[in-house]
C-alpha cells in the first residue's frame, strides 16, 4: 500500500519515510537505504531521513559514515535527542566512552524523560556497549 502511495504521489514524502522505517525495522537495510536516498535527493536536510540513513550505516557497521550522518542531523537540529543518543551509540562502538557519556548528557539536558524512555537500562550510561543498541530514528515520543 505504501509503495503504491509513493508511486501515485512521488512528491509526498511521508509515505516514503514510513516505507523506509518499515524496511529498516524488517532488517532490509538495502531497501531502507534506497528509499532514504530518494528522499534525500529532494530534501537533503530532512532530519528524520538523515537519522534513518545513520541507523542503516550503524547497523551495517559503517561506523564513520553513521557518525557523519548523525552529526549532520545534529547540525540541522542541535537539540535532537535522537541524534545525540545515536551518536552515543557510535562512540560506544568506537570505545570512546567519554564522548559517549557526553552525548547522553547533552540529550538529557534537552529532554530527560524522553531519554529515560528511550534507554531501557541506564545501569552504566558511560558504557553503552553493554546496552541494547538503540538506533533511534525519530525525535517524537
Amino acid at each position: 500500500m505504501l509503495t503504491k502511495a509513493t508511486e501515485l504521489a512521488p512528491n509526498w514524502i511521508e509515505p516514503k519515510i514510513t516505507l523506509a522505517q518499515l524496511h529498516l525495522a524488517a532488517g532490509d537495510h538495502e531497501l531502507a537505504s534506497d528509499e532514504v536516498d530518494k528522499i534525500l535527493k529532494v530534501q537533503p536536510n530532512n532530519e528524520t531521513v538523515l537519522l534513518i540513513k545513520g541507523v542503516v550505516f550503524l547497523r551495517t557497521r559503517e561506523i564513520d559514515q553513521a557518525l557523519a550522518i548523525f552529526q549532520q542531523a545534529r547540525k540541522i537540529n542541535p537539540k535532537s535527542v535522537a541524534a545525540h543518543i545515536n551518536m552515543a551509540a557510535v562512540y560506544a562502538v568506537k570505545k570512546n566512552y567519554p564522548e559517549d557519556l557526553k552525548q547522553y548528557e547533552q540529550a538529557l539536558t534537552f529532554d530527560p524523560n524522553r531519554v529515560v524512555r528511550l534507554v531501557p537500562s541506564l545501569k552504566c550510561i558511560c558504557c553503552t556497549a553493554i546496552l541494547r543498541p538503540l538506533f533511534i530514528v525519530s525525535n517524537s515520543s
